[in-house]
């Protein structure tokens, strides 16, 4: 009984270090190295070329999209997102991007929906929560800005210290612009 119990030991790791060996030996995403160095203008092209020679998937449209988010290209980081979510409906990331995207261009209801959507994805999210306040907030809808505010806060992991501060001060905001001076006072 010992020896087979080795004998399966022995085939079920070299099985998995096959399969480890595998994994480990796939290529980066293209674009990924130039990416993660901040080098966006580079990561755009390469995405691109990517792209372009019928490697259209999910992650590359995704990553083009938050690349073409920080080179401030709202529109095209739009598109890109959704592409992404046509091919990837639950990828929350991207919900989140192209959410960005349209509340940086000023397209308040369409980013709302986006942070819907991705709130109903994962609930716990405490971006979705803020950014969705934020586009609230340039509604002129300060009641829900600072029920989002408040969600947020309570989702806030204990390390995001710097987020916590932007946190209180949009509540703060929300509650000036409510024309509530002793909540706002108090949020500060």
């Amino acid at each position: 009984m010992a020896v087979w119990l080795k004998l399966s030991l022995i085939v079920l790791c070299g099985c998995l270090s096959c399969w480890v060996g595998s994994v480990w030996a796939q290529p980066p995403l293209p674009g990924f190295a130039a990416l993660s160095a901040g080098q966006y203008p580079l990561a755009d092209r390469q995405l691109s070329q990517a792209i372009a020679h019928g490697k259209a998937t999910a992650a590359l449209y995704g990553n083009r999209c938050w690349v073409r988010l920080s080179l401030e290209r709202y529109e095209e980081a739009i598109k890109d997102c959704s592409v992404a979510l046509d091919l990837q409906p639950h990828e929350p990331e991207t919900w989140l991007n192209r959410g960005l995207a349209y509340y940086r261009q000023g397209q308040s209801q369409a980013a709302i929906a986006d942070f819907d959507q991705l709130l109903q994805q994962s609930p716990t999210d405490y971006r979705a929560y803020y950014n969705r306040g934020l586009a609230y907030l340039d509604l002129a809808q300060p009641e829900q800005a600072i029920a989002d505010f408040q969600q947020a806060l309570e989702r806030l992991p204990a390390t995001e210290i710097g987020a916590a501060v932007d946190l209180h001060t949009d509540r703060c905001m929300g509650e000036l612009h409510r024309a509530q001076p002793g909540p706002a006072v108090s949020a500060c």
